[in-house]
């Protein structure tokens, strides 16, 4: 029964303990794609992967995600402007806060965000965030430019990792 067994040709794998299957694995690049961001298939949520040279740029395009994942964007003045500033102890969890702090001004002063510019720096206690987001208030927008309602950012396969290429996150969002 053994010599009958193929090996699996390269890129492919074998799945099943009785069915013999063979399935293409997937390739990953080891750098970031040419975008800013790329969404991800999640069952019942939105997901997608943001990546950055720096901590600054992977926070905006974090942010860029999560607009375009609620509305389109390009069709947004964003005269509205809605200054904030947050603190935690690691990039991961200021990440977090970032994003759901986005996605509570959105709720509270039912704003739809087009932009946001951040800062962060290294104090003595940990990390500081300052942003400034813009957009429109919800109640001027159409239909047709909104897409999903974002509750909030889930702690589920929330990533933040570092290469000597930039830094990468993986992000699920509770729709």
């Amino acid at each position: 029964m053994a010599a009958k067994r193929k090996k699996a040709k390269k890129g492919f794998k074998k799945t099943g303990a009785k069915k013999r299957v063979l399935k293409k694995t997937v390739s990953r690049k080891k750098s970031a794609p040419n975008k800013p961001f790329v969404f991800i298939d999640h069952v019942g949520e939105a997901g997608f992967e943001a990546f950055g040279k720096n901590p600054r740029e992977l926070f905006e395009h974090c942010a860029l995600a999560m607009f375009e994942t609620m509305a389109d964007t390009n069709q947004l003045k964003g005269d509205k402007h809605r200054t904030f500033g947050l603190h935690a102890k690691t990039l991961e969890e200021l990440l977090h806060r970032f994003l759901n702090e986005l996605a509570y001004i959105k709720d509270a002063k039912r704003r739809i965000w087009k932009s946001v510019k951040v800062r962060i720096r290294r104090q003595k206690h940990g990390l500081v965030l300052l942003a400034k987001a813009s957009g429109d208030e919800a109640e001027t927008t159409s239909g047709k430019i909104m897409r999903t309602d974002v509750k909030a950012v889930t702690w589920h396969e929330f990533a933040l990792k570092t290469s000597p290429k930039g830094l990468k996150a993986r992000v699920v969002l509770d729709i």
